[in-house]
């Protein structure tokens, strides 16, 4: 028979318990961190070094001369040395060129001049003819040794002076004595030989002033001055993924018809092209900024900004140097970091709050916190702060803000 006066317990299971003293905690943390006293920061006047690497891709204001077809060159200027517009920097000689030929050359020119001093000029006592002649033996006697040594480069300078005192020696000798048929014809010859050599050979002159560099990366047409408008992210990469061949220089080479020979560098122009990994950009087009070149001995630069480009999470970034270009005349990558110090209101992350699509904080006045929007101008990965423009914003230095 049921015993209706009987208990009932209630038996309560271990974990059910656990998950009402979870709850009960956690309640009375969110009470009390919804009535925690607020925190406030003071703004106050600071700044932000901004600090950004990239792989550096160096642009210059360079002219590309191509030379046309030859067999070997004679070089007259050193890599990365300096010239003058007109300045003659190599003598190219055609396929067809024949060495023989400077030899037969300077052979007849000795020959003339021993015949005239022998036969036709030992009765002559004007001082000046006898200063001249010694002249010319002397610039004789290099040019043999030149080309018995096969030092072409040496014949370029003898043979403007070898030209030079003959023409005055000719103009003294003119009113004195009349050739005879065997110097008419070794004259004739050597006419003939020099025309030839002038045909086989042509002197390569500098376009314009700067400095000279022989080494060619095949790059120089696509990266000029001009081309850093139309750069895009993709032309970027493509291009630091890219190696340079060292083409090298020699003293004689073989060369297809209208390929490149050497550049002119204008030194005091040059760009390089960054792209920065970040969202945000805190740089304007034509304001200076330092650059840190990491293998060139940590050399800082400073440099303005030509051009922003922007792509989603990163820009480019060009700039423009006017100096120090010598380490970089033969550089197509390197690694810098980009430095810029920004300063203005600063003002701590935590008190920084999105309110109906604006970015501002909560400025205390008269016991109230009131929203006041802002604008950012710098901020950093690694600083709790950020920099604010105080020309557009009603906050001022001893303004107290509260924090998150």
């Amino acid at each position: 028979m049921l015993n209706k006066n009987r208990k009932i317990k209630w038996k309560i299971k271990p974990r059910f318990a656990l998950f009402i003293i979870f709850i009960f905690g956690l309640m009375t943390f969110v009470i009390r961190y919804l009535n925690r006293p607020s925190l406030y920061y003071t703004v106050e006047y600071g700044s932000i070094e901004l600090e950004y690497n990239s792989e550096a891709i160096v642009i210059r204001d360079e002219y590309i001369y191509n030379a046309p077809e030859y067999e070997r060159a004679t070089y007259y200027l050193q890599e990365e040395e300096y010239v003058n517009k007109d300045e003659i920097i190599a003598t190219i000689y055609k396929p067809n060129f024949e060495d023989d030929i400077v030899d037969q050359l300077y052979n007849i020119r000795e020959k003339i001049v021993n015949y005239q001093q022998e036969n036709m000029l030992r009765d002559i006592k004007d001082h000046d003819i006898k200063k001249l002649q010694d002249r010319l033996n002397s610039i004789v006697y290099e040019i043999q040794i030149s080309v018995k040594d096969n030092k072409l480069e040496a014949l370029k300078k003898l043979e403007r002076d070898f030209q030079a005192v003959v023409h005055k020696r000719q103009q003294l000798v003119e009113g004195i004595i009349e050739p005879d048929s065997y110097l008419a014809r070794l004259n004739e010859e050597e006419q003939r030989l020099s025309q030839q050599l002038q045909e086989w050979k042509i002197d390569i002159v500098s376009p314009r002033d700067g400095i000279l560099s022989f080494q060619i990366d095949g790059l120089e047409e696509l990266l000029r001055p001009e081309s850093i408008e139309e750069f895009e992210v993709d032309t970027y990469r493509d291009i630091v993924s890219w190696k340079s061949a060292d083409l090298g220089v020699g003293a004689e080479k073989n060369t297809s018809l209208q390929s490149p020979f050497f550049r002119i560098i204008k030194p005091n122009r040059w760009f390089i092209v960054c792209e920065v990994k970040y969202p945000k950009i805190f740089f304007n087009k034509g304001e200076r900024i330092s650059v840190h070149f990491l293998d060139f001995n940590d050399k800082i630069i400073e440099g303005q900004i030509n051009k922003i480009t922007v792509n989603g999470e990163s820009f480019l970034v060009s700039i423009e140097f006017s100096e120090n270009i010598e380490d970089f005349i033969n550089t197509r990558n390197t690694s810098a970091i980009i430095y810029k110090s920004v300063r203005g209101l600063k003002i701590p992350r935590d008190a920084i709050v999105n309110k109906r699509s604006k970015t501002g904080v909560y400025s205390v006045q008269n016991n109230e916190s009131v929203f006041i929007e802002i604008e950012i101008i710098a901020e950093s990965e690694t600083s709790e702060y950020v920099i604010i423009n105080n020309e557009t914003s009603l906050l001022k230095e001893g303004d107290n803000i509260v924090i998150k």
